[in-house]
């Protein structure tokens, strides 16, 4: 009882805390959303149905249709005979995006004393945490391998960086961890399916009394939090803005459209709003639907306007937004969160040709002369003729064509007075000639336009020597260089901006739980926050391992190594100090030419870690997870 002698209620649960955030938003747009609604439409709207973009579309779906097999074919299923293209992108894919990148976080240059000692720490407890959170929570390969794809196929995907911690707050999260809020949504939707009387509301209903059932079970409601990467095609992000002419130049856009489709009941479980009836309805394939059809798909836009630093959310069509407009507080310095991946590049154009594209017309040209081929060997097939007024008749015929064993004896009224010879006879072949059916140019023009050999996708067209095979090998990665370089800027920008959301995000005590150890982890402010580390892909680290050349470094290299590893020993045994330290740096720098990704202090046996060569002013130096006072962040940027 509370002091008014009223029975006090009963403490809000998790579940029930949780369950209050779905109840249905009360909208009450005014005439100034309304204006501002119907002009975002008009801009999504027209840029969707531009000339350029629709052909684009189409561009699109015929790559991915080559890339299937499943056009200008003539095996089954209107299967092409070999398909040349996927072979090839199933050979440059391993040489661009093979493993899990390996991030670097290293100070920035010019500190010197206490300032980099702390910055040491602070980038070894960030690297950790982006491979803990970025590259295995995240699953950072499986998405990279998707990118890889479709910007070889398209010419560009998209990432999409995002922090999932309430639902309400990331409701276009395609990639969505798996924690309880999804459920919330789907079961307020269905208690709103359930208020009217009928068969649907019934099943609606059921429906809600079991997953209602299956949450009471959970021991602890769970709700997951963190980075989130989502990968795009190219044909649900929109550049709206006619100035930006390269891919490289999207910073600088006015805006970026995102296209999500959505079943009906998806739409108002994730935005707690009703699906009114002027919402425009598609067709799966993203056409728009017949008006009699009010059951397809909800295209959801989702508009981050640079200009105005406001992120717009509606569905085409609809009366109010879906979600408010908002303005992110936990950005990167880019803002937005977007990164496209895209291999080839033409100056002033936007979208060049793809791979598949220019690999196109030689796929074709390929299949003709394969079924070309194929039609004329089957005309070669041998026909015999029969003299019909020879009286043979069709049993006999019958006999001799099913006939079990070359010891068989047929009888034939054949006509007597005339060869047997004479009255079976056979169709000459038709002049066969191989060279009109060879295919070797084709496969020489599409490893030239690829960069990848026949050996690279495991299979000889020609033989070749040992010479031969290492001069195509270096070709091969010198070709792969250009688009490997891509992928690794693609990845440092991806890092760089997942960095700097989780300094704004997650305090030292979360990151301590991720990585299992003390963080140094430092209060900043944005600003100070963008200028803080150098984050890097260590050069070659996603691509397929060559593991004949890692041997061969690795057995020219360790001989130096060891013979510097007992140098340093002796020298600190003797207590020259500084020509151990110079020979600390010399093993660095060898590391650092020979691209190896460890660090030379982990060669170091304990007992030469444990009397590092420090300046005065570090020795006394304290260990501890926050910032002190007097190693501000002002400090560590000077």
């Amino acid at each position: 009882m509370d002091q008014m002698g009223q029975p006090q209620a009963e403490p809000l649960t998790q579940l029930d805390q949780l369950y209050q955030h779905t109840k249905p938003r009360d909208v009450q747009p005014d005439r100034q959303d309304m204006a501002l609604l119907k002009k975002h439409q008009k801009r999504v709207k027209e840029a969707y149905d531009s000339t350029e973009n629709s052909n684009l579309r189409k561009r699109w779906k015929k790559a991915r249709e080559y890339v299937g097999g499943e056009v200008n074919g003539d095996g089954e299923k209107g299967l092409v005979r070999v398909n040349l293209i996927h072979s090839h992108l199933a050979a440059l894919q391993p040489q661009l995006y093979a493993k899990s990148p390996e991030i670097g976080v290293t100070p920035k240059e010019g500190l010197q004393g206490t300032q980099l000692e702390s910055a040491r720490k602070f980038c070894a407890t960030l690297e950790k945490l982006l491979n803990a959170e970025l590259v295995k929570a995240a699953k950072l390969k499986k998405r990279g391998k998707k990118a890889v794809r479709g910007a070889l196929t398209t010419n560009r995907s998209w990432a999409k960086i995002s922090y999932q911690r309430e639902y309400e707050n990331d409701p276009l999260i395609e990639n969505r961890m798996n924690d309880v809020q999804d459920n919330i949504a789907r079961i307020q939707h269905l208690l709103s399916e359930s208020q009217e009387n009928g068969e649907e509301q019934q099943e609606a209903l059921a429906e809600l009394k079991l997953q209602l059932q299956a949450l009471e079970k959970q021991v602890e409601v769970q709700v997951s939090e963190g980075l989130v990467v989502d990968i795009l095609p190219a044909d649900d992000v929109f550049i709206l803005d006619s100035g930006v002419k390269e891919i490289d130049s999207i910073d600088n856009a006015c805006a970026i459209a995102h296209r999500v489709m959505m079943e009906k009941e998806e739409y108002e479980a994730r935005f707690k709003i009703e699906c009114d009836d002027a919402v425009e309805h598609y067709a799966k394939n993203g056409e728009a639907a017949s008006e009699v059809n009010k059951n397809g798909m909800v295209v959801v836009w989702e508009v981050w306007d640079r200009q105005s630093q406001t992120v717009y959310t509606f569905a085409q069509g609809a009366k109010v937004w879906a979600r408010e407009p908002y303005q992110p507080v936990t950005m990167g310095e880019t803002w937005f969160p977007f990164f496209p991946l895209q291999f080839h590049r033409i100056d002033e154009t936007l979208t060049p040709p793809s791979l598949v594209d220019m690999l196109i017309e030689l796929q074709d040209e390929y299949n003709d002369r394969r079924t070309n081929g194929a039609e004329h060997r089957r005309k070669n097939k041998p026909v015999r003729l029969l003299n019909t007024s020879s009286g043979i008749t069709e049993d006999q015929v019958n006999a001799i064509n099913n006939r079990s064993s070359s010891t068989d004896i047929i009888g034939v009224n054949a006509d007597p007075n005339v060869p047997m010879q004479n009255q079976l006879g056979s169709l000459p072949e038709i002049p066969y000639n191989p060279q009109m059916y060879d295919a070797s140019d084709i496969f020489r023009d599409m490893e030239m336009i690829s960069g990848a050999s026949d050996a690279s996708r495991g299979s000889i067209n020609k033989a070749k020597t040992a010479t031969e095979a290492e001069i195509m090998s270096m070709g091969l990665q010198s070709r792969t260089g250009e688009a490997l370089d891509v992928v690794e800027t693609w990845l440092s920008d991806i890092a760089n901006f997942a960095a700097q959301m989780l300094l704004q995000e997650m305090t030292a005590e979360q990151v301590s739980q991720v990585i299992g150890e003390p963080a140094f982890w430092p209060e900043l402010s944005k600003e100070e926050t963008f200028r803080l580390a150098n984050i890097n892909i260590r050069a070659g680290s996603t691509a397929k391992p060559n593991k004949s050349k890692e041997r061969e470094q690795w057995g020219t290299l360790l001989p130096t190594l060891m013979q510097l590893v007992q140098q340093i020993a002796m020298a600190e045994s003797q207590g020259n100090m500084g020509f151990a330290q110079a020979l600390r740096k010399l093993g660095e720098e060898t590391l650092k030419r020979y691209d190896e990704h460890m660090r030379f202090e982990e060669l170091l046996p304990p007992a030469q870690q444990a009397l590092p060569v420090v300046p005065p002013d570090m020795q006394q130096l304290p260990i501890q997870t926050n910032v002190p006072a007097a190693t501000s962040p002002a400090l560590m940027m000077q």
